[in-house]
């Protein structure tokens, strides 16, 4: 009459035997390592989604605005930028893209542009907004976007609601992203384009 291996775990000279089976060091490493393979793609897959849901519903300055970025060539972003919006979260549905503009025929400061234009308000324009015409014209293409280096100046608020000047400028090397203070005691050259919001 013939033994049956009951299915249980049981250890042996050689391995452990589960349900029949002689299962070796080995072999659990084996395993072990493959499980982890999976979990490993399976959470790197659920962060990805995450990931994308958010990018569809949120926009995170310092996520976008990377000189790495694959989307759109940045040459360089300033410090200052970087100090002043890198926190900053908007929401994606609320963004509005600039599409009209002034092209300055005399030398100006900030505050005399935002005074020239009627408002604040008006001026104003987001992240979001700017970070779209770029990926419009992500390699220096043709658009409403100066490409000629000239600087295409944005007003927006930092994360702590204070407006400042934004211009982005086209090199060789891709996109310069640059803020200041709207009351800094500079004019910006002739045939620079300013970006505002119909009211």
């Amino acid at each position: 009459m013939s033994k049956m291996i009951l299915p249980i775990f049981f250890t042996t000279v050689s391995g452990i035997v589960v349900f029949g089976w002689t299962v070796t060091l080995i072999d659990v490493v084996v395993v072990l390592s493959w499980l982890s393979y999976v979990l490993f793609w399976v959470v790197l897959t659920l962060i990805r989604l995450y990931t994308e849901r958010v990018d569809q519903e949120k926009f995170v300055a310092f996520v976008n605005f990377r000189t790495d970025n694959s989307k759109v060539k940045f040459s360089c972003i300033s410090e200052k930028f970087k100090t002043w919006f890198y926190g900053k979260i908007e929401k994606v549905k609320d963004a509005t893209i600039p599409q009209s503009y002034h092209d300055l025929r005399q030398e100006a400061s900030d505050n005399e542009i935002i005074t020239n234009l009627g408002n604040k308000i008006q001026v104003e324009t987001t992240l979001v907004g700017i970070y779209k015409l770029m990926r419009n014209q992500r390699k220096g293409e043709e658009g409403i976007l100066l490409v000629d280096g000239f600087a295409n100046i944005f007003y927006i608020r930092d994360i702590s609601g204070v407006l400042r000047a934004v211009s982005l400028s086209w090199c060789r090397y891709g996109w310069a992203v640059v803020a200041s203070q709207t009351d800094y005691p500079i004019r910006w050259n002739v045939g620079s384009r300013v970006f505002f919001l119909d009211s």
